[in-house]
């Protein structure tokens, strides 16, 4: 713009006029966000299969300004099931069921990382299969009650692992084998990288 605008005058005007409409657009855009957040109901939008674990609005606006967003991730969940491992073109209504398979159980299981694993814990009141609310994917290691489960385990149509429970406590390790081909690739990745450093550095200090 400041190239041109000393050769043209009436495009520095036109260039300028249209920074003026899009800050206008994004103050619009901002204001019509605003007045949305203040509505008692539906202060965010809740039609792209967003998902309120309270009832209690004041509370909900509130955990957005804590520092700590834990409690607003909370009660605020979102159904994004775009990378679940999906086996049949029949599954259309991925959003519902993630919502029901997977959100709506989050609250009778306890997570936790150790180290590079998931760990799922829960109660079981009797003996019967369960779906935990986790996904399984092609290379993903599941262990039930310190015992491994077999490659060939029962899943739900978006991937969660169907499992025997026994009464009382229960635990699952989630972890993942990364595939072989996947470090060679990285390993050449690297080996490359050092390779170009190496013939730079080179060619600098040759021309020197």
């Amino acid at each position: 713009m400041e190239k041109w605008h000393t050769r043209s005058v009436i495009f520095g005007l036109i260039s300028y006029g249209l920074l003026l409409l899009s800050l206008l657009q994004t103050g619009i855009s901002t204001n019509n966000a605003l007045n949305v957040w203040h509505q008692t109901e539906s202060f965010l939008n809740s039609s792209v299969h967003t998902y309120f674990t309270s009832e209690n609005t004041s509370e909900i606006k509130k955990s957005f300004f804590i520092k700590n967003k834990v409690q607003a991730l909370q009660y605020v969940v979102k159904s994004t099931p775009d990378y679940l491992p999906v086996k049949t073109v029949k599954c259309k209504d991925k959003y519902s069921l993630y919502h029901h398979q997977v959100i709506n159980k989050q609250k009778y299981f306890h997570k936790s990382v150790k180290g590079n694993k998931l760990v799922v814990e829960w109660e079981g009141r009797s003996v019967k299969n369960i779906q935990v609310p986790v996904i399984k994917y092609t290379d993903t290691i599941l262990r039930l009650n310190q015992k491994m489960l077999h490659t060939n385990v029962k899943l739900s149509r978006i991937g969660t692992p169907i499992v025997k429970q026994r009464k009382g406590h229960n635990e699952l390790v989630v972890s993942y084998r990364s595939d072989r081909l996947l470090d060679t690739i990285l390993i050449f990745n690297f080996i490359s990288w050092l390779i170009v450093f190496y013939m730079n550095y080179k060619f600098k200090f040759l021309n020197e």
